[in-house]
């Protein structure tokens, strides 16, 4: 009676017996369907392994791509500033580039890292206070990547990457 309970827990934990014939404790086999908890946690942990990397990758992609988003709209509302500083009647480049400074220091952005250039009539290096009324007047913001990035690294992006934002509009006066 107690050698069948043995056999039957035994059998509750995944054994069988090796043949009909054979009674004995000897011959009760480890079944090949039943899986040790042992097994199922190395499991576990091969597949963190495959998947940590992959999803540490991915989180770094959104972080960077959600800062590229942010550079994106600081550019956008530094060149939109400029340009209107530059299109008032009085202003000079250096009203220009001021308003784009306090735009990106404000957004916790390297100023000395942005390139502005100021077209007008799409063409570089005139003073927007000799600039005519209805002349067309443009300020691009750029500023690369390597000094906005989160990572520092070149991981997502190439090293040459840049990031710009132009704003046109007509001088006023």
């Amino acid at each position: 009676m107690i050698q069948l309970l043995n056999l039957q827990r035994l059998r509750n934990l995944g054994f069988r017996r090796a043949s009909t014939q054979d009674n004995g404790p000897a011959a009760i086999m480890h079944s090949p369907r039943a899986i040790s908890r042992q097994d199922r946690r190395g499991a576990a942990i091969v597949e963190l392994a495959l998947v940590v990397p992959i999803m540490g990758a991915m989180l770094l992609a959104i972080l960077e791509i959600g800062q590229s988003l942010k550079v994106e709209s600081v550019l956008a509302e530094a060149s939109s500033n400029a340009c209107a500083a530059g299109s008032k009647p009085g202003y000079s480049n250096t009203n220009v580039q001021y308003e784009v400074s306090t735009a990106l220091t404000k957004a916790g952005l390297s100023a000395t890292a942005a390139t502005v250039t100021i077209l007008i009539n799409d063409v570089a290096g005139g003073e927007v206070a000799n600039a005519k009324r209805n002349d067309k007047i443009a300020v691009v913001v750029t500023i690369p990547w390597s000094s906005v990035s989160l990572l520092r690294s070149n991981f997502f992006f190439t090293s040459n990457s840049k990031l710009s934002n132009t704003s046109t509009m007509l001088k006023q006066g």
